[in-house]
């Protein structure tokens, strides 16, 4: 498989509570600026933006040119693997708070509060996910990952799909009440 060579721009801080609508503003000012392809393999423009740091050091990117091209994008995660791949897929999330449902349910009940809170744009401080995230230190990935990596699926099926469902999609639908 060849290696491409991908432009990176840190485009954080992206923060809680901006809309819908603005995110997808912020996002697409990017992806305008762009430079264009030139073709297939090693003339494709590629990029990485990095949206989030996480707690461990470990950082969140979104990947352009994703899967169905237009304002598609893949995300990966540098400092931690999902099976073979840095590439998270909706089962590794479901999978993993299916972990922490069972290991503390009082505590995943907090943390659905605030998965709930990222759906809906809305802030909440910091410091809540620290608190959870430490309940959960032992079970499964870090909780701010798992919320961050909940955050930007929702952005991208606000991106893919925003003119139908957006972000009420099955992902967000079957995440393990």
């Amino acid at each position: 498989m060849a290696e491409y060579v991908y432009r990176e721009i840190d485009i954080q801080p992206f923060r809680s509570g901006l809309s819908r609508l603005a995110i997808r503003k912020r996002l697409l000012l990017y992806f305008a600026n762009e430079e264009p392809g030139e073709g297939k393999q090693d003339k494709t423009s590629r990029y990485r933006y990095c949206v989030e740091t996480m707690a461990d050091g470990s950082t969140l990117w979104i990947v352009r040119p994703g899967r169905r091209n237009g304002n598609d994008f893949r995300i990966e995660v540098d400092g931690h693997r999902f099976g073979r791949s840095k590439t998270p897929k909706y089962e590794h999330i479901y999978d993993d708070l299916r972990l922490k449902r069972d290991a503390n349910p009082k505590q995943y009940a907090k943390l659905m509060t605030l998965i709930d809170a990222v759906y809906a744009c809305t802030e909440f401080k910091p410091q809540q996910l620290v608190s959870i995230g430490k309940k959960f230190a032992d079970v499964g990935y870090p909780c701010d990952l798992v919320v961050g990596l909940i955050k930007w699926f929702l952005i991208e099926h606000d991106m893919n799909d925003w003119n139908t469902f957006g972000r009420d999609c099955a992902f967000y639908r079957n995440i393990p009440r």
